[in-house]
Parts: C-alpha cells; sequence; structure tokens
C-alpha cells in the first residue's frame, strides 16, 4: 500500500503498532497475515506549523490456497482423468484450469476431466480466485503411461486342480501374438498366434514333464508397434 502527501509542504510519518515505519510521505509494508491493520501518520503543515494526528485502517484479505487432486492416480494414455478441486478460501469465485498438451485444453469449471492422448508427463495448472480477486495458483505433473502391458508368468502346475492349469501371457493393448515353447532339446513342443490361447502342458498329445522351457513371442501392440520378448517357463507337476 501507497500513501502520498497531499502537498509538498505537508510533511509524513508513519507509525505502526508504536514503531516508525517511514519517515517520508511514502512507505511501503508487507501484510504477512491477514486481519485489520492501523496505521498512524503524523502530519505538519511546515508553511503554518499546524500539526495533526490520524488513524488509517487497512484490511488484510487472506490469500486463498489452491490445490487439486485426480483419478486414477496411475492413468494411462486415453483414459479420462477426473480432477477435483481441493482448494482453500473464503468466496472462491472464478477457476482457471490450463493443461500444458498438444490440444491445450483449458476449463473454468470448479472441476473437470481430461484425457491425454499420448503417454508422457504434462504439467496442469489451476488457478484459483476469490471475491477480493486475490489470487493462487497450482502446478502438478501428470504422468500418463502407454496404454499396454504384456506379463508372463514363470511357472505353472497343470494338474487338473483348475488352478494355474494353463501357461500363456496376461496382456492389455495388444492387438496379436505369436508364440512359440521349446524344450531343453531345442524341440517345439508348443505354438500359437491367438491371444488368449495358452500351453495346456502336453506335447504330441501325452503330457510333458516336468523341466524348464524355453518360450519367445512377437507382439503387435494397439499402436501398430512390433516387440519381441523371451524367457523360461517351469511346468511343475504337482500331486
Amino acid at each position: 500500500k501507497k500513501h502520498n502527501n497531499a502537498s509538498d509542504h505537508i510533511k509524513a510519518s508513519w507509525n505502526y503498532d508504536g514503531k516508525e515505519i517511514s519517515a517520508l510521505g511514502t512507505f511501503t509494508f508487507d501484510f504477512v497475515n491477514a486481519g485489520a491493520y492501523v496505521f498512524t501518520g503524523h502530519f505538519i503543515d511546515t508553511l503554518t506549523s499546524c500539526v495533526n494526528i490520524g488513524n488509517f485502517i487497512v484490511n488484510a484479505f487472506p490469500n486463498p490456497k489452491a490445490d487439486f487432486g485426480y483419478e486414477p492416480l496411475n492413468p494411462v494414455e486415453e483414459t479420462e482423468i477426473v480432477f477435483s478441486n481441493n482448494s482453500q478460501g473464503e468466496a472462491l469465485e472464478k477457476f482457471s484450469w490450463h493443461f500444458v498438451d498438444n490440444e491445450g485444453f483449458t476449463s473454468d469449471q470448479k472441476n473437470t476431466s481430461h484425457a491425454f492422448p499420448l503417454p508422457g508427463e504434462y504439467p496442469v495448472v489451476l488457478v484459483v480466485s476469490d471475491a477480493n480477486n486475490c489470487t493462487d495458483s497450482v502446478i502438478k505433473i501428470i504422468k500418463v503411461e502407454e496404454d499396454f502391458s504384456f506379463y508372463v508368468p514363470n511357472a505353472f502346475t497343470p494338474n487338473d486342480d483348475d488352478l494355474n492349469e494353463m501357461f500363456m501371457p496376461v496382456t492389455r493393448g495388444v492387438t496379436s501374438c505369436d508364440m512359440q515353447i521349446f524344450n531343453r532339446w531345442g524341440q517345439m513342443v508348443f505354438s500359437t498366434t491367438e491371444l488368449g490361447k495358452g500351453w495346456d502342458g502336453t506335447f504330441r498329445g501325452q503330457i510333458a514333464k516336468q523341466d524348464s522351457y524355453v518360450w519367445q513371442a512377437k507382439i503387435v501392440t494397439n499402436r501398430g508397434e512390433k516387440r519381441s520378448y523371451s524367457g523360461s517357463v517351469t511346468l511343475l507337476r504337482m500331486e
């Protein structure tokens, strides 16, 4: 806040809380906390030597505190993310969302939602304003993962107990999978090009023995990317 002399021949000094804060006609003051601040001005007319004292009340309003949350916490590409406004403050009136992505999406709603088309890290900015035009902002980085997973177990137990009977990959975001499985002598004991089809632990109509087998797989993702994987799996014969 600034207070100026009404005339060049009026000299002023300012006090706050019993202490002089300025011997000049103009001063600055930092309001750390909200509340009513009383400033006392001492004025003297250098032409007439007249003196006057006045108290001036300045109301400092509390600043809002911008904050937001979002769900899901681990989003993937093209998934709608719901952003919840958790800002604190009295008489919050304006909300401004800014999404720093290729689309440049913005919103003036209290809560909003948005889907990021590609994986990556995206800054999201929320600016809030209250009835006194006090503002605050917050920025958070949203990490968006690729809508893809390829998990292959390292063991299975084909023993007719309806538990872990089949060996197959668990996938998400995969359009095709070409898989082969080989025994330790290099013989191919199983192959498939069908998603959701796995090995039941047999070879040429016979029960394959308990052992470690090597597998390899070539997949195509929803985005048309080709990827190759390989590993081993243990076939366990449990009574």
